[in-house]
């Protein structure tokens, strides 16, 4: 026979989360066990919640993500030099170098 040794358990871990507003996870979860009396072991609880399908639903919902991009800051720079910084083949087109002939 199937019998589940844990069924009355299961039924009030489930009353308990859903009286959490479902933010408990396992070990707030063990806590209210032992106050009525039930004494488990962290990774028994969460065995049991793990085959209910419980989880906290708060740790995985995200507000948005965070970017620091504030748009485009100053001004570009005018091409002065007119050059064509595209090169389209060659064995060297994954490379292109360009030097600096300002004066100091």
């Amino acid at each position: 026979m199937n019998y589940d040794k844990y069924s009355e358990v299961k039924d009030l871990i489930k009353w308990l989360y859903a009286g959490s507003d479902e933010t408990y996870g396992y070990r707030r979860i063990q806590d209210e066990l032992f106050l009525f009396g039930y004494v488990f072991d962290d990774e028994t609880v969460r065995r049991i919640m793990r085959s209910i399908k419980l989880m906290p639903t708060c740790y995985w919902t995200k507000s948005g993500k965070f970017s620091s991009y504030k748009g485009e800051h100053g001004k570009v720079a005018e091409n002065l030099v007119r050059r064509d910084y595209v090169v389209t083949s060659g064995r060297k087109s994954k490379v292109l170098w360009y030097t600096s002939r300002t004066p100091c």
